[in-house]
């Protein structure tokens, strides 16, 4: 019942996680690869699972091993038997006296033979008593019979089993042991993993043959040597999956990641930009910011620009750049300007830069401004008006630059430039006006109309030449006005009339539909076959072309074939004939008059074929080339392209400099002096120098030479001459190689100058002073500044009350009555003055002053002798009174108070914190969940649910409350809260101590839910899963079995031999004919229908189905025998007897006619005299 219970809610729970919508929307992930699985991959919805074959069990990484059922009971071999395992299964096998009985597993005493042997001379017959086969191996199994089998005698000596193997002793042992060496005794076998793991880096795994395979843990392969392991890594396939960046983990999960402003998505494989302007700072931009992919950008509003920082914004001051294009005053405001003018001039309303005066309307001149310093917040730009000589105020000086001064336009007259269309440009005009340049074919004062007819080209100058047709108002091209002209004419106008055929006499008027042309052409056409006759052809019958001579084929296209000409092609050139490899080729002619043709230029032979030979050319080939280095033009002679290296009419000059390449026609790109290879172009380096193109670099650091072949020698970093390979010393080294530093107070190159540092060090190269500590200084001749000391004088005196401090060591000159390197502690008790050198000399309960060694009384003390103590609650001079809080004890000196245990705080007013406790509070509390710790003692108060010590105990089963006193009171594996007892009961129960079950219908938590389970079944007061009653399955019961199905959720097949039974008890519904358990059973012969329980009127019986009766073998129902061709039951069985044959009326069997033979009587028998018959078909035809 518990394997049920498991089946139905795997069931249920998968039915209710998928619902069934999505059912179609599964993977199934057993179509890839198996799904992994080593045997069996099982889809599921929503998953799969491994499963493996019998005899076999899952393992490591789905992987199926086999189950070794011997090591189990033997396997449930009997106690004599031998268990052998073998993959996948295992078998029982017997001492070598005794066999396997029919159950598998005990052993029987063997058997007598139940063969009876008749031994001949001649052969040997073995007969076989019924339940025995025949065995195919026949003469062992008779050696056999007669053989001693060894293992019968003391189990042939073996210690364990002994298997007869060809009357041959062989031993064997129980699984766990090895056979020794003496291949009779049988030792315990070692395990080859408890060796060193079975040299295994990860898994060693035992194989039932003793042997050892290793495996790997997951995120590991086995490498070839079957031993290591490898980590796999993911991101070598399709980059783990990761958009941008995989990082491969060491036997863990690859993880992804993304580039700078960019995040992972919640796939955590691809990538997302980062909206840098969305992080409430505006991406750090003072003004505008502005997201890209993977980063972001700051930028400006109009009238500002962007500081080097990238995100702040400051003014652009546009009034110094070319004064802002104001003509007199420009004036910066915050991301603008305005410009304005000075007295009697007003600014221009058309472009607001421009003043002018209403009585001359010209410009002033333009000045620049030299201010003083002390006068920053000034205008920077003012103006003189022209011949009036006021300035504007605060110009202390200027500086006038005279521009030319021309006579404004009034405001109505000022034109713009027009908006050109089709291409136009806009240009400057006579009198400065602008107009429109137009593009070809276009004209008017916007470009905007086309050339008028007949017109074309830049301005519409030409003009079209299409006799009368249209042409492109821009290239003139010529577009025909149509294709048709009336019958008998053609051309462009149609004014040309056809030539095609007799005009006139009674052939004309007869045929006058064949004087038609191509309308474009002029060709004539045939009427009737709609041919177009080429090459003057006319067609006066209108069927087909009569062709000029010279010509042929149907539209006289071709020209007559070679050697032929003439009317029809039919007379042969009478030109001389030539005659290669013995066939006789016509020589060539005019295709129409037959005149001899005369081979071209560069060509001979009688067919003009052929190219003059090489270094001959012209007429007959009849010239000498003249080319040095270049190729013969077979026409002209001429050379053509020259060979590279070489130039000139017969391609016999060299190249000159910087020239190479067939023709010198290609310019050397060689520097440096560089020498370039006529032919090829490549330059020869000269020493110093190389590179792959032209020699444009010098050789690279540390070599030197021609083709930098050679290695400098020169130390400490220091570079040489590419060409001598002499090294230049780097400032502060000498030397041949430079290997020497600069001595002493020697520096720079060569060490040719003098240092000059009175306390440091000098450097070799650059001649700076490294000071010594205490000093400063270019030449380190300064004491560090009061108040600093030691190196670089950048340590600060830690000296308070001191006369400063030593320059080199910091060392404080304390004043009277200070002490310690700092200056910062008083003298000693009963010492004073300047170093703590004079002894105090006071009295008892007194003080020495450590400035001038004058005696008072201590705190907590009075009097003139300093004899009497503070009264109580009292401190110091006796005059403050004590504030100490929770008991704590009062110091007469200084009225500090020192706090009882579990307090602290200056008046002792605060208790220790939650976690600690004690004298000033300085041990730690134990007490855990919560527990409240003592502040004196220490001790832990436990809350509700918790005991021991440090409250470190929750309370046992069944127990709650303070101390773990209550006893729960729960039920049903509820849990009880530790603290206050209530129950939380498990799914499936209800009321305060969870000892009800849940109401039919209800389940789940607290009895929630309502069940969904159909009438008659019950609901899982848990789960909510229906148990189905038998015959029903489903989510909720509501199913009926499918046919041939029954039983609980319809998990047992109908045992009724094909037929349907009930859904709930199994039982079968029999088909007519047949009755029985199982409907295994046909009716008898006086029976038919339903459970046969109908009874047959019949004389032989009836149909077990339909009860219809049957007749004798032979016979229909009416008693009549069967007609020829038909026999058996009811005659329905037709014969298939052939060539003249009778059939049985019963049986069907043939009677075959004379000279036929075989079953059906088809194979013939050859006689002589026989005729010729349709012997062909069978007897009922």
């Amino acid at each position: 019942m518990g394997s049920r219970a498991v089946v139905v809610n795997m069931v249920c729970f998968l039915e209710r996680v998928f619902d069934k919508k999505y059912v179609d929307l599964d993977v199934n992930e057993c179509l890839a690869n198996n799904g992994g699985c080593h045997h069996e991959c099982v889809n599921v919805i929503g998953s799969f699972y491994c499963r493996c074959h019998a005899g076999f069990q899952l393992g490591h990484e789905n992987r199926c091993t086999d189950i070794n059922e011997c090591l189990i009971e033997n396997g449930g071999c009997g106690a004599e038997q031998f268990c052998r395992n073998s993959i996948g299964g295992f078998k029982c096998e017997c001492p070598g006296h005794k066999q396997l009985s029919l159950d598998g597993r005990s052993c029987v005493g063997k058997f007598k033979s139940k063969f009876t042997f008749i031994i001949n001379p001649l052969f040997v017959q073995m007969v076989i008593d019924k339940g025995f086969k025949y065995s195919d191996i026949f003469y062992t199994l008779i050696l056999s019979l007669f053989s001693k089998d060894p293992c019968d005698e003391n189990n042939g000596n073996c210690d364990h089993y002994c298997r007869n193997d060809n009357s041959r002793a062989v031993c064997e042992c129980f699984v766990g042991y090895d056979l020794a060496n003496d291949q009779l005794s049988c030792v315990p076998k070692i395990n080859p993993c408890s060796i060193s793991n079975g040299n295994c880096q990860h898994l060693c795994i035992e194989q039932l043959d003793g042997q050892a395979i290793c495996e790997c843990h997951d995120g590991f392969n086995l490498l070839p040597d079957g031993k290591s392991c490898k980590d796999i890594n993911e991101c070598k396939q399709n980059n783990g999956g990761c958009e941008q960046s995989c990082h491969n983990l060491i036997g863990a999960p690859h993880k992804c990641s993304c580039r700078k402003g960019l995040t992972l998505t919640s796939n955590n494989k691809n990538c997302t930009d980062i909206n840098e302007c969305e992080d409430g700072n505006n991406g750090g931009c003072s003004q505008i910011c502005l997201n890209t992919d993977s980063s972001y950008a700051c930028n400006c509003e109009s009238g500002f620009e962007l500081s080097e920082d990238g995100h702040t914004c400051f003014d652009i001051n546009e009034c110094h750049i070319n004064n802002g294009g104001c003509a007199q005053i420009c004036t910066n405001t915050q991301g603008s300007f305005k410009c304005e003018c000075i007295k009697n001039y007003s600014l221009s309303d058309d472009d607001k830069r421009s003043c002018y005066d209403s009585l001359t309307l010209t410009l002033p001149q333009r000045t620049s401004v030299l201010q003083d310093d002390d006068e920053e917040d000034k205008p920077n730009n003012y103006y003189e008006l022209l011949g009036k000589g006021n300035y504007a105020e605060g110009v202390k000086s200027l500086h006038v630059e005279d521009i030319v001064a021309y006579k404004l336009q009034s405001f109505d007259s000022v034109k713009s430039c027009p908006k050109c269309l089709n291409g136009g440009k806009c240009t400057n005009g006579k009198d400065g006006q602008k107009l429109c340049a137009c593009e070809p074919g276009f004209i008017g004062a916007l470009c905007d109309s086309i050339c008028p007819e007949g017109t074309f080209s830049q301005g519409c100058e030409k003009v079209c030449d299409c006799l009368g047709s249209p042409c492109d108002h821009i290239n003139g091209e010529c577009s025909y006005k149509n294709n048709s002209c009336e019958q008998g004419y053609w051309g462009h106008n149609c004014n040309k009339k056809c030539s095609c055929g007799d005009s006139g006499g009674m052939f004309g008027i007869l045929f006058s539909q064949a004087n038609e042309c191509d309308a474009l052409t002029g060709n004539c056409k045939c009427l009737e076959s709609g041919t177009v006759c080429k090459n003057g052809a006319k067609c006066p019958s209108g069927k087909a072309c009569e062709c000029e001579p010279g010509w042929r084929g149907k539209d006289c296209s071709k020209k007559c074939l070679s050697g032929f000409y003439g009317e029809n092609c039919s007379k042969s050139c009478q030109c001389s004939e030539s005659q290669e490899s013995g066939v006789v080729k016509l020589s060539a002619c005019d295709h129409i008059s037959g005149e001899c043709l005369v081979c071209k230029d560069g060509f001979t032979s009688a067919d003009c074929s052929k190219e003059c030979p090489e270094n001959r050319w012209g007429p007959g080939c009849s010239e000498i080339c003249t080319c040095e280095h270049g190729e013969c033009n077979k026409i002209d002679g001429s050379c053509g392209e020259c060979e590279s290296g070489w130039m000139g009419r017969n391609c016999s000059i060299p190249c000159g400099a910087n020239r190479f390449g067939p023709g010198c026609l290609n310019h050397c790109t060689c520097i440096n002096n560089s020498t370039c290879n006529s032919v090829t172009g490549d330059c020869e380096c000269l020493a110093g120098f190389t590179g792959e193109n032209n020699c444009e670099s010098v050789c690279p650091f540390g070599t030197y030479s021609k083709d930098c072949q050679k290695f400098c020698e020169c130390e400490n970093g220091a570079p040489c001459d590419a060409i001598t390979g002499e090294c230049q010393c780097l400032a502060g080294f000498t030397g041949v190689n430079c290997q020497k530093s600069c001595s002493e107070n020697h520096f720079g190159p060569n060490c040719s100058s003098v240092c000059h540092c009175e306390h440091g060090t000098c450097d070799s190269a650059t001649g700076f002073c490294f000071c010594e500590a205490g000093y400063r200084g270019k030449r380190c001749n300064k004491k560090c500044i009061e108040g600093y000391f030691g190196d670089n004088c950048s340590k600060p005196c830690q000296c308070t009350n001191s006369n400063g401090c030593d320059h080199i060591t910091g060392e404080c000159s304390c004043k009277k009555g200070y002490m310690n390197p700092s200056c910062t502690d008083f003298c000693p008790p009963n010492y004073y003055g300047l170093g703590c050198s004079s002894e105090c000399h006071c009295g008892p309960n007194t003080d020495c002053d450590p400035i001038n060694g004058r005696c008072f009384c201590k705190s907590g003390y009075l009097g003139v002798n300093c004899t009497t103590g503070c009264s109580f609650n009292k401190f110091g001079d006796c005059s403050h009174t004590c504030s100490c809080e929770n008991g704590g004890v009062c110091d007469k000196s200084n009225g500090a108070c020192e706090c009882l245990p579990g307090y602290f705080g200056e008046r002792c007013q605060l208790k220790c914190p939650k976690s600690m406790y004690g004298r000033d509070c300085k041990q730690v509390c134990k007490c855990q969940n919560n527990g409240v710790c003592d502040n004196v003692t220490g001790q832990c108060l436990c809350l509700a649910g918790f005991t021991g010590i440090n409250c470190e105990n929750s309370c046992s089963p069944n127990r709650w409350g303070i101390g773990c006193k209550e006893k729960c009171e729960c039920q049903n594996g509820s849990s009880c809260n530790k603290e206050d007892g209530t129950c939380t009961c498990l799914p499936g129960f209800k009321n305060r101590f969870c000892s009800e079950v849940c109401s039919e219908g209800t389940y789940s938590f607290d009895c929630s839910l309502n069940c969904e389970c159909s009438a008659g079944s019950t609901c899982d007061n848990v789960s909510g899963c229906c148990s189905c009653k038998p015959g029903t399955y489903g989510v909720r019961c509501q199913f009926k079995c499918p046919e041939l199905f029954f039983g609980w959720y319809c998990s047992q097949p109908c045992n009724c031999n094909g037929a349907s039974c009930n859904s709930v008890t199994g039982e079968c519904f029999c088909p007519p004919g047949t009755t029985g358990t199982t409907c295994e059973t046909s009716c008898s012969k006086d029976s038919y229908g339903p459970n046969c329980e109908l009874k047959c009127d019949c004389d032989h019986g009836c149909d077990l189905i339909s009860g219809e009766c049957n007749s004798p073998l032979g016979f229909y129902i009416n008693g009549s025998k069967c007609k020829p061709g038909r026999f058996g039951q009811n005659c329905k069985e037709y014969c298939e007897c052939f060539n003249g044959a009778t059939c049985d009326s019963v049986t069907g069997k043939c009677s075959c006619a004379k000279n036929w033979l075989g079953p059906t009587c088809q194979i013939e028998i050859a006689d002589p005299d026989s005729k010729a018959s349709r012997g062909d078909l069978p007897e009922i035809f």
